[in-house]
């Protein structure tokens, strides 16, 4: 099954998803429960939102976040998943 190309975001809402992704990556998991508390976003848990930020970087193929990246390479859990997103961002990139 091949699946259609993602239509690109209009920028304004790129700029607002690379703001809440880099906030997320940035923020401790005390600062993402306190400031999502009651939230069903909270429901993934820091680790998960950390994860899934990584995820979405990678498949959407945010090039500005790479230093927030970068910053998770050596974490004992998210470490090969920051491994794997700039290769994922390069795989996907038109030659």
């Amino acid at each position: 099954m091949t699946l259609a190309p993602a239509e690109a975001p209009p920028l304004e809402a790129l700029q607002t998803l690379q703001t809440e992704l880099r906030w997320i990556l940035n923020s401790s998991g005390k600062q993402i429960e306190r400031s999502l508390k009651g939230s069903p976003l909270l429901r993934a848990g820091p680790f998960g939102l950390k994860r899934n930020a990584l995820i979405v970087i990678a498949n959407r193929q945010i090039h500005p976040l790479r230093d927030e990246v970068q910053k998770y390479l050596s974490h004992e859990r998210l470490g090969s998943l920051a491994q794997w997103t700039p290769l994922k961002i390069q795989e996907l990139e038109p030659p």
